[in-house]
């Protein structure tokens, strides 16, 4: 009984993986980038949007925004 209930959870779990890293079009980003002109992001938006890519999320408002605008222009 017990080796049934333990392949029964072990094929859940791996249906589950399987299926969160199969599907394309899930969005793991639950919150969203920000929209619309980073000069007119709270800071708090703009070191989300950093962190989210492995930046320097610290200084002041202006240094997190230069930091946002070059990324950006280096995408282009």
């Amino acid at each position: 009984m017990s080796q049934n209930a333990f392949l029964a959870f072990t094929a859940m779990v791996l249906a589950v993986s399987a299926w969160s890293i199969m599907k394309p079009d899930v969005d793991l980003n639950i919150l969203g980038d920000p929209a619309g002109d980073p000069e007119e992001w709270t800071l708090r938006e703009m070191q989300v949007w950093l962190g989210r890519r492995g930046l320097d999320t610290s200084g002041t408002r202006e240094e997190v925004l230069e930091r946002v605008m070059m990324r950006m222009r280096a995408r282009k």
